[in-house]
């Protein structure tokens, strides 16, 4: 069986070197990945050139990578069962699943080679431009674990606000308000008063790397004039051995911003305590921090090059999964009509994804509806939506690219999880669905 799927890949590996596809997308892939960093100017600073590098080159290079994966599939099957000529990619006769598996592997295999070459210049290219801010760029070549203040759970904090609602609400109406504060309190902000206080704990899965500082990233929702006039005075500490660092805030003019720390207080300590107090003068109006969105201790457990390792494997995975749909439709259509479902059910999926996003999306479906039959369509779209954004929502909730952007170390668990719905569930079930059309097509009993 080893033999037979190695022999599929590699003659499906071949067969695209040797296309004229594979020199254009080589060519698109050089246009972006050398063509597009020289144009960023970035916000004047290490860290902006570096997020529009990341962000701009690697996101235009999996796009191009990405719909060319999903044609390139569709035309890998649909044109063998077309002409009748898929047996005679074997060496010897080999189940359908087996032809489908090997074809999945050989266009796996060059998206890998792909990718590998893009991330290696786009680090090589990063690392050249942060050579003339080498004090600034610190950050920059590190992979940063994100760590989010101990806060009680959002079901704890629903059941309690759902305690204070008022008695007359019917139970739709119950259903309702409890759906839309669900949506709402993950982004709920928190108001700090002059005089006021503020207190959070962040609970480390190790301690701190004493090679390196730590970060403090905040992100507030106050109006610029309120920001630009506030002051705060801070302090870092743990908890455990009274041992801490002071430091101020004066600055608030960017709405987010990283404050970066020492690491040798809080050396062998998992547990850090972060308080913050609010010395603005008496026209100084409450600063909003949403303390699930805004406010994050980042610590260094890793480089950036292993990063944007980490970055493509999870981008191969996706591959994966449009690679699997694509060799499912061509197995079924005609490449003009397996071409056109794989486009429009991706174009489908994304617009679904950017819907839901919006916490106000069930609102204007149901609001501006005139009578129950656009009432029952509206539902019924909003059912669709819901659906493809659930089913997308493994392959698109990981967000390489912002993390990579922000020098967050992707998680490994993370990646596995793409891996296993994206790279093994997804194509199992396109791998049984496609190798039945095969058979009723190609082998006939």
């Amino acid at each position: 069986m080893i033999r037979r799927l190695t022999a599929v890949a590699r003659l499906t590996l071949k067969e695209a070197i040797r296309s004229r596809v594979l020199l254009a997308l080589l060519a698109l892939l050089a246009a972006v990945v050398f063509g597009l960093p020289p144009l960023l100017r970035g916000d004047g600073t290490p860290g902006g050139l570096s997020r529009m590098i990341l962000g701009y080159t690697l996101g235009a290079a999996f796009g191009v990578l990405a719909l060319a994966t999903l044609w390139v599939s569709c035309a890998l099957v649909s044109g063998e069962v077309a002409a009748h000529t898929l047996p005679l990619a074997l060496v010897k006769p080999a189940p359908a699943w087996q032809i489908w598996l090997g074809k999945l592997l050989g266009v796996l295999l060059l998206d890998a080679l792909l990718l590998a070459g893009v991330a290696a210049a786009v680090h090589v290219t990063v690392i050249a431009r942060l050579r003339q801010h080498p004090e600034a760029a610190i950050a920059l070549r590190l992979a940063r674990a994100a760590y989010a203040p101990e806060l009680p759970s959002l079901d704890r904090q629903l059941e309690l606000a759902m305690s204070g609602l008022d008695l007359s609400l019917n139970d739709t109406e119950r259903q309702q308000y409890r759906r839309r504060l669900r949506r709402e309190l993950p982004f709920q902000p928190a108001a700090l008063a002059r005089g006021g206080t503020w207190s959070w704990r962040f609970r480390l899965d190790r301690p701190p790397d004493q090679r390196f500082p730590i970060w403090l990233r905040l992100r507030f929702d106050t109006d610029a004039f309120t920001r630009a006039v506030v002051k705060a005075q801070c302090r870092l500490s743990a908890p455990g051995n009274g041992a801490g660092f002071d430091f101020n805030l004066d600055d608030f003019s960017s709405r987010e911003f990283e404050v970066r720390l020492p690491s040798a207080p809080f050396a062998g300590q998992r547990l850090l305590e972060l308080t913050m107090r609010h010395t603005g003068d008496e026209q100084t109006g409450p600063l909003l921090l949403q303390p699930r969105q805004g406010l994050t201790l980042l610590l260094p457990r890793g480089s950036l090059a292993g990063n944007l390792l980490r970055a493509a494997a999870l981008q191969l995975s996706l591959l994966a999964l449009l690679a699997s749909l694509g060799l499912a439709l061509g197995s079924f259509f005609s490449l003009p009509v397996a071409s056109f479902c794989a486009t429009g059910l991706l174009v489908a999926t994304l617009v679904s994804a950017f819907v839901m996003n919006d916490r106000d999306a069930e609102e204007v479906f149901s609001d501006a509806v005139p009578s129950a039959a656009s009432r029952w369509l509206h539902a019924a779209a909003l059912g669709t939506t819901a659906a493809l954004d659930t089913a997308a929502r493994p392959a698109l909730a990981p967000e390489p690219l912002r993390r990579l952007a922000a020098a967050e170390l992707f998680p490994a668990d993370e990646l596995g999880r793409s891996w296993l719905v994206n790279g093994l569930i997804a194509p199992c079930v396109c791998g049984a669905l496609a190798a039945a059309a095969l058979k009723r097509r190609e082998f006939p009993n």
